[in-house]
């Protein structure tokens, strides 16, 4: 692998290894990883400290050198903006600054003036765009966060391309990492921590919820508005499933050492409360203004993670009392079976410790923090055992007497036979509370009854069905039983809001029936939906990416031509639905513009799938017009569709015309595939000398191992035939 990211490989090897990589899913995953390295910032930053440019970014005040190279690596990506206190433009977003960069993006301060607000653009590092793997990564961010609506989970409010580099728009928060502030001004005050540490619990249970496992909770994700009242969570870049950290095996670590728990460490499976462990690790640091683990190596910081405890708070800070620092003490227990087991008990306890803390008289310590614990771990686990219990006892008895007769929700009969009971739960949100917690317990079967009761309270709010069938899609995935998951799963993509969300669910489901061996019976439901319902949207997505995927069914069902015509009636019915707004026009916003450019663009690739070229062609063409962003790269297409018709005039026109475009519109990449295209045409067209200097302007716009050696050797092709 190391071989394979230095360019040490023959071509015949590299072929072989990316053969390999397709059917590894072990090797894509070290890869995922691994790509995200920071090595290549240390030599950008090289390369740029030595570029001497009159650039206004370099004109810039800015805080330190590393936020003056990234601006200089940045400037090439900025269209220019007629606004003289703006950087430059990013599709319809006015660039105003630059706010950091993370593992493998660069995020900017942006102005939206369609809607008049500030946004965070969060776009791929321009070395990372040429990977397929990171790209993935980049996206599993977006549909990860998408997924998860909640307020103290930062939303997303778009993904989509800018000179072939991804980037997504997410709200702007007017304030500070929690990781800043530490920085300024040290350990919290107690409302502060217990205000920061609610919230983010909160943020994680929904998380947990949806089946997702962050890892990588640390102060620097954590940002805060308007001080500590509110609290966001985000990058979700390193969130994976359950089932998918269950198969992950890697060598190489994700996430921030400090704050790892000890079986991530160790590479072991993980589960809901390895985040809890990273919650009391930033906690701890809230307490104390250090963090936890320190040493000179990460491997020293993972070994004091494993051997080590961290020195005790109130050595450090005597102001925070025994029963927080009993709560931190469990959280970061090295053995998960004695931590907390849900993020949902965390935010409670918390908020009842909260409330205490303002109004001591009249609301007391929770139960079990009422006595004044020893300090050994011991006595803290066993207190917590007891008191726990005795909270579920008494939060039951309360609940069964205050439930009295006013709900006539029934619930399934009881164990004895009887007849169905009158709820136990008060609202539908006790109930998916309730639920939630078996589900990150991994108590899947015996929370269908908390869940399904859920669904009974909710039945008349749309946006709180959808939370529960968010949390039963969890839980039904660990039940034998397919049809349950098939029913939460349709119900999600047909209500939810958000269209990365509906694409998660999608993704989640077909993987789902994959793995079940249900690929064939789904295709015949949907086939039978489409033949009531022709117009029916879910129907067509999930239909054209099984004929086109041709995943778990056999060859004489998978079909290209089906796929396309799949997605030519659903690029008709989004038209009526007005996702698009009919035939565009130049009254149209640049953002609706974009959207239709990408959901024509993904019909057209599949035309070239299944060697419709023509229609590809005119496709490509027909768009290139209405996104600057994709505008070269669709003539690009557009030419490489009518090389594969021999129709080498309108090949060369089109690969001309994409050389052509304006230089915002082209990065070093894009660059590269319009000259190598230029070079490749004239070959055809029997003129290597005019190829020549295409292909020698392609080789000085990449760097990529794989692509030097192709149009090298092409290159060297072209003067052969040229001199013959």
């Amino acid at each position: 692998m190391t071989s394979f990211l230095e360019g040490k490989l023959s071509r015949a090897h590299q072929a072989e290894f990316e053969s390999h990589l397709t059917q590894c899913e072990d090797c894509r995953r070290r890869l995922d990883t691994t790509v995200a390295s920071p090595q290549e910032w240390t030599e950008v930053r090289r390369s740029l400290a030595a570029e001497q440019s009159s650039d206004p970014f370099e004109q810039r005040d800015t805080a330190d050198s590393a936020e003056a190279d990234q601006l200089l690596w940045c400037r090439r990506l900025l269209s220019p903006t007629d606004d003289p206190h703006m950087l430059g433009r990013i599709a319809g977003y006015e660039i105003a600054g630059l706010l950091g960069r993370g593992g493998m993006g660069i995020v900017f301060k942006g102005f939206d003036s369609a809607l008049n607000r500030y946004v965070a653009i969060k776009m791929m590092a321009p070395q990372y765009s040429a990977s397929g793997v990171a790209r993935q990564r980049f996206f599993r961010e977006a549909q990860a966060a998408a997924g998860v609506v909640h307020e103290h989970v930062i939303a997303i409010h778009c993904v989509a391309m800018w000179q072939e580099h991804p980037y997504l728009v997410m709200p702007y928060v007017q304030g500070k990492s929690l990781q800043k502030r530490l920085d300024e001004n040290g350990p919290l005050q107690l409302r502060e921590i217990l205000r920061i540490g609610m919230q983010v619990a909160s943020g994680l249970a929904a998380a947990h919820a949806q089946g997702l496992i962050h890892r990588d909770v640390k102060p620097a994700n954590i940002l805060m508005e308007s001080g500590v009242d509110r609290v966001y969570l985000t990058d979700f870049g390193l969130a994976r499933t359950v089932d998918d950290i269950r198969l992950t095996k890697t060598d190489t670590l994700v996430g921030t050492p400090q704050y790892m728990s000890p079986e991530q460490t160790n590479d072991e499976s993980l589960d809901y409360r390895s985040d809890l462990f990273s919650l009391g690790s930033v906690l701890y640091e809230a307490c104390t203004g250090r963090p936890a683990f320190q040493a000179a190596t990460s491997y020293g910081v993972i070994r004091r993670i494993n051997e080590r405890q961290p020195v005790p708070i109130q050595d450090l800070n005597p102001d925070i009392p025994d029963w927080l620092v009993g709560i931190v003490a469990r959280l970061m227990e090295k053995d998960p079976r004695r931590r907390f087991q849900t993020a949902a008990e965390v935010e409670t306890l918390l908020r009842d410790c909260l409330s205490h803390v303002e109004q001591p008289r009249l609301t007391p310590l929770p139960i079990a923090l009422s006595r004044r614990p020893n300090r050994t771990f011991v006595t803290l686990r066993r207190f917590f055992m007891t008191a726990v219990f005795l909270a579920v006892v008494v939060g039951a008895s309360s609940l069964l007497m205050t439930g009295g007769g006013g709900n006539n929700s029934p619930l399934p009969a009881d164990k004895t036979g009887g007849k169905p009971s009158q709820t136990k739960y008060a609202s539908a949100q006790e109930a998916l509370q309730a639920g939630a917690m078996l589900v990150n317990a991994g108590k899947a079967k015996e929370s269908r009854e908390p869940l399904e009761a859920a669904l009974k309270l909710a039945k008349d709010d749309e946006e709180m069905m959808l939370r529960v069938y968010q949390t039963l899609l969890s839980a039904y995935r660990e039940l034998p039983e397919f049809e349950p998951f098939q029913k939460a799963a349709e119900y999600i993509i047909e209500r939810h809001p958000q269209d990365a969300g509906r694409s998660l669910t999608r993704r989640s489901y077909l993987a789902f029936a994959f793995n079940r061996g249900q690929m064939e019976n789904l295709v015949k439901r949907y086939e039978n939906v489409l033949k009531k319902d022709p117009d029916n949207r879910m129907a067509l997505y999930l239909l054209s990416e099984i004929y086109s995927s041709g995943a778990g069914i056999p060859r004489d069902v998978a079909n290209a031509s089906r796929a396309v015509e799949l997605l030519e009636r659903l690029d008709k019915v989004n038209a009526r639905l007005n996702r698009s707004s009919g035939p565009p026009t130049s009254e149209m916003s640049a953002a609706d513009r974009a959207r239709i450019s990408l959901q024509k663009g993904r019909l057209a690739q599949q035309y070239m799938r299944a060697k419709e070229y023509l229609k590809a062609a005119e496709l490509y063409e027909e768009i290139a017009p209405l996104d600057p962003a994709t505008h070269a790269w669709n003539l690009k297409e557009a030419a490489t569709a009518y090389l594969n018709l021999k129709d080498h005039d309108n090949a060369l026109r089109l690969a001309l015309a994409a050389e052509e475009a304006p230089a915002e519109a082209r990065n070093d990449q894009l660059t590269y595939f319009c000259e190598r295209q230029l070079g490749d045409t004239f070959v055809t067209l029997g003129k290597p000398g005019k190829a020549i200097p295409h292909y020698e302007t392609a080789l000085k716009k990449t760097t990529i191992p794989g692509y030097v050696d192709s149009t090298t050797a092409a290159l060297q092709q072209a003067i052969r035939q040229r001199d013959q």
